[in-house]
């Protein structure tokens, strides 16, 4: 009770182990912390600007994008509605394609949207033809 009292009459004279503790002014940190909120916002903002509208629509006919996928492709220097758009036409005819599959196709040098046309008319006339053989007939008249 006594070490109490005299920890209480430490603190409230502002010496022994009390005096050492540093006493931190926040104010001048407001503006700095502000400024990083405010720039990690906008870049968010036109992130979403310019890929919502393309994982909006994707999202509504339900070839689900992720926006991590949309900045990949955009990174990565790929036409995103295309692909985006292929993806929507194929998911909505049974044809379930991924977004890596497609972006893969697209930098080996393959055209997505003549891979998309082969796969449908393939379905449409009963011919059982896989993603991975539609992409390897179109390299391959590519590379001949």
């Amino acid at each position: 009770m006594k070490g109490l009292k005299r920890l209480e009459n430490c603190a409230q004279r502002g010496d022994g182990l009390f005096a050492m503790t540093p006493q931190f002014n926040v104010e001048p940190m407001f503006p700095i912390a502000f400024g990083i909120f405010a720039l990690i916002m906008f870049i968010l903002m036109i992130v979403v600007m310019s890929l919502g509208a393309t994982w909006l629509r994707a999202f509504v006919s339900g070839a689900r994008v992720t926006f991590m996928e949309l900045i990949a492709l955009k990174l990565r220097a790929i036409p995103v509605k295309t692909i985006v758009e292929t993806r929507i036409t194929l998911v909505k005819s049974g044809i379930n394609v991924s977004v890596d599959d497609l972006s893969t196709h697209y930098l080996a040098g393959g055209n997505v949207n003549m891979v998309m046309q082969g796969l449908l008319k393939a379905k449409v006339n009963n011919i059982d033809l896989s993603f991975d053989q539609a992409c390897a007939l179109d390299l391959q008249d590519k590379y001949k």
